[in-house]
């Protein structure tokens, strides 16, 4: 069958797609620059499925992706009063990728809008719109009662060149991470472990048997952990972004909600 139809293709075109010989088979030019418009072409057919799709169900849902290191006390109870008090009937759906898959989904319209954290506002691409929820942020590093940096009043990259790192389903990296940008510009790697779920990761810190650093506002008490500020030159601007060619009258609604919240919390 596909043999057949390959045939069919190549008569089409006036000429082969694949050079055979008894050993192998590779694409001509013509193969090479016809498979490159069809990936295009595919992929404007996904775009087109996810921005059909959102139209349909713009008056249902909105779809708000995070990254697990800022499903943060902020702004995660926005969502909450606004699917309570305001949504008249739309869910809120959260998403939580790594923020490159997470720009991605909002340029193929799967996605409504995005809150990341990052060390460079940069690092979002320009398409994008954006209403900056927090600046200049920084970062804390917990670790068990018992570990020798418990009694520090502040952390610095010079006492964490050694330490051993725990996170949840996935390293940050120094787009999100103040520790992990310092790292990076030392020229070194953390040593650092991936758990399925935070307790877990939580429960090797209180042991000290490793550290964790995260974000001002992340909301973690424990009698076990200390919480002690890191000091670094860097720091995180925390974002609420979305995708103008996306919006539609359901996410206007909530866009608005969410900026009038931003207003409200830097008063």
């Amino acid at each position: 069958m596909v043999t057949r139809h390959l045939a069919q293709l190549e008569e089409e075109l006036d000429g082969p797609l694949f050079t055979r010989t008894t050993r192998r088979v590779a694409p001509t030019k013509a193969g090479d620059l016809f498979y490159e418009k069809a990936r295009e072409a595919i992929l404007l057919i996904d775009k087109g499925i996810a921005e059909c799709k959102a139209l349909n169900n713009h008056n249902s849902r909105i779809a708000v992706g995070y990254e697990y290191l800022y499903m943060d006390q902020i702004t995660t109870p926005w969502l909450e009063e606004y699917e309570s008090n305001c949504g008249e009937g739309i869910a809120v759906d959260v998403i939580e990728q790594p923020s490159p898959q997470l720009f991605d989904a909002l340029f193929a319209g799967s996605i409504d809008c995005v809150f990341v954290g990052v060390t460079s506002e940069e690092l979002i691409p320009a398409y994008l719109e954006k209403r900056r929820v927090a600046s200049s942020m920084g970062e804390n590093i917990f670790v068990g009662k018992t570990h020798p940096l418990a009694n520090r009043a502040r952390i610095t990259i010079d006492d964490l060149l050694d330490e051993g790192f725990v996170y949840p389903l996935t390293k940050p990296t120094s787009r999100e991470s103040i520790v992990a940008r310092d790292f990076e510009e030392r020229g070194k790697t953390p040593h650092s472990i991936v758990t399925l779920h935070q307790p877990s990761a939580l429960s090797v810190v209180e042991r000290g048997s490793a550290v964790i650093n995260l974000p001002e506002g992340y909301g973690i008490e424990s009698p076990n952990l200390v919480r002690i500020p890191y000091k670094s030159n860097h720091h995180i601007d925390y974002f609420f972004v979305w995708n103008r060619g996306n919006e539609n009258e359901a996410f206007e609604q909530f866009r608005a909600f969410i900026e009038q919240k931003i207003t409200e919390f830097n008063g």
